[in-house]
């Protein structure tokens, strides 16, 4: 219905949401698939905070997959455009991303974990995306 009205907001919107209930239900391909879409249309509308929800929504379905560098590196993505934009995670969205993460920063032990966090830190907004869109 969204695509039909041409609702782009909504279909990346609605988008992301189907990604959290495929990756809640553990098809992580899927879910990356969902994903990848909201976020090329978030990336066109230049609609950065949705770009760091899908980010994040990213590193949580990364986590589930134990791949555990990924995952810092995208929620670091994500929180590094969130600084530079000024919009702060919803606390209970990050208590939930941090409990994702907590897995990944034991099993890759606190210099790694820090590397991993810092290099998607470093990242422009730009190289985060395509890092996003980068086979998950």
């Amino acid at each position: 219905m969204l695509r039909e009205v041409s609702d782009r907001a909504g279909m990346a919107r609605s988008l992301l949401d189907l990604g959290r209930l495929a990756s809640d239900e553990g098809d992580h391909s899927r879910a990356h698939a969902l994903y990848a879409e909201s976020l090329r249309i978030s990336r066109q509308l230049g609609r950065k905070w949705d770009v760091a929800r899908v980010l994040e929504e990213m590193a949580r379905s990364a986590a589930g997959l134990a791949a555990w560098e990924r995952a810092l590196r995208l929620a670091g993505g994500a929180a590094a455009l969130r600084q530079r934009i000024g919009a702060p995670p919803d606390p209970a969205e990050k208590a939930k991303l941090d409990a994702c993460l907590d897995p990944a920063r034991r099993e890759l032990g606190g210099t790694a974990a820090a590397t991993a966090w810092m290099r998607g830190w470093a990242m422009s907004p730009e190289e985060s995306i395509e890092y996003g869109l980068e086979n998950g």
